[in-house]
């Protein structure tokens, strides 16, 4: 299947600037560096993970209305991004025997209390993905939602409708798992109860665990296609030239901006890819923003370079239909448009002074999202090595 592809022509100086833009020579030095901390791929500990998934996923299909995901932060932002991408905002209204996803990461009473108001919790899968067992965002929520199962299905038949994705490192949460026996998954291996949950804990930093495999694949998503492609991404990480490793190159890229003291900016120029989006370089303290954003010439840009997330091939092709006027846009192709207004964008944001890279998804399929996930913790983890000792 294709790769994803990153374009950093629009970073270094011939493009950009000597001011703003990178000295390929810097670039060429520092991925040497890091080029020896490549390691073989991981992917078959994702890969193990995905049996015992799909076996609770078939055990719980058209038992209930709702998934709803009690996550921590890192958890929510990850299974929100895949389902954001590879599940239609549409899909409520079309007929369907799957559940619909809900993920619940705060404590804030009317986002509950909404919750409740439209949904029997007695109807819903809980799915409890938060490393963390005490954070207050998932836990008080799930006290909540416990009563009201208790209250309608009692103390052993409301346990069917919670399963552990991973189980916490400690606290409360962790607690109550082992107490009450509810299905637990470990990080590597399947549904395996309290007592046998793993040391090493799932959703480690990228890792696509049973944390997001568990929720996203029980309203439908390719889980499989998804670990494929975060196996065939770090099986591309392998190599030693930046040219061929898109994650020695991201990683290069990064922490040569950082010491300058440059923040990155993560623009989706799609509307599937803007929760990945938000996904991309956590330190760098720059966040993401909307394509319309990047186009007025800004002064709090200065400090910025911008990476973009770009779709190749849309999943559907549309022609603008003849005006009833001469007009420009007849016949034309609104997947043309669309590229184009990315194209113009990439060119402004340079002519201004900020450097730019685009990553490249050839279609938002499973199989290229797993391909983002991997190259993201790959490229996190090659920055690390320069902070370790020695």
């Amino acid at each position: 299947m294709d790769q994803l592809r990153i374009d950093p022509t629009l970073l270094f100086a011939s493009a950009a600037g000597s001011a703003s833009g990178l000295a390929r020579a810097d670039l060429v030095a520092l991925a040497g560096r890091l080029a020896a901390a490549v390691r073989a791929p991981v992917g078959a500990e994702d890969a193990a993970l995905l049996d015992p998934v799909l076996d609770f996923v078939a055990s719980a299909q058209g038992r209930f209305r709702a998934v709803v995901v009690l996550a921590g932060p890192e958890e929510a932002a990850q299974v929100r991004a895949i389902h954001t991408a590879l599940v239609s905002p549409h899909a409520a209204l079309a007929p369907s025997t799957l559940p619909l996803l809900l993920v619940l990461d705060s404590a804030d009473p009317d986002v509950v209390g909404e919750f409740l108001d439209a949904f029997d919790a007695s109807e819903c899968l809980f799915v409890v993905a938060a490393r963390d067992g005490d954070a207050v965002g998932p836990l008080a929520p799930f006290r909540i939602v416990r009563e009201e199962m208790r209250t309608k299905l009692g103390d052993e038949g409301h346990k069917d409708h919670v399963v552990f994705a991973c189980e916490p490192a400690g606290g409360e949460l962790r607690e109550i798992a082992r107490a009450e026996g509810y299905v637990t998954f470990g990080s590597a291996g399947g549904a395996v109860g309290p007592a046998a949950a793993k040391d090493r804990l799932c959703g480690e930093q990228g890792r696509i665990g049973p944390a997001a495999l568990l929720p996203c694949a029980l309203v439908g998503v390719d889980v499989k296609g998804l670990v494929a492609g975060a196996a065939a991404m770090e099986e591309a990480c392998t190599v030693a030239a930046w040219e061929s490793n898109p994650a020695l190159l991201l990683a290069s890229v990064r922490e040569l901006f950082a010491r300058r003291k440059r923040r990155c900016v993560t623009c989706a120029c799609a509307r599937r890819l803007r929760d990945l989006a938000a996904l991309g370089d956590p330190h760098s303290g720059g966040g993401t923003c909307r394509p319309g954003d990047l186009g007025p010439a800004r002064a709090d840009w200065n400090d910025a370079w911008v990476s973009l997330l770009a779709v190749d091939e849309a999943d559907h092709k549309l022609t603008v239909p003849p005006a009833g006027a001469p007009s420009k846009l007849a016949h034309v192709s609104l997947n043309d448009l669309f590229a184009a207004e990315r194209e113009h964008l990439r060119q402004h944001l340079v002519a201004s002074g900020t450097p730019n890279l685009t990553i490249h998804f050839p279609s938002v399929n499973a199989h290229a999202v797993g391909q983002f996930l991997a190259l993201e913790r790959t490229a996190e983890a090659l920055r690390s090595t320069l902070a370790a000792p020695g």
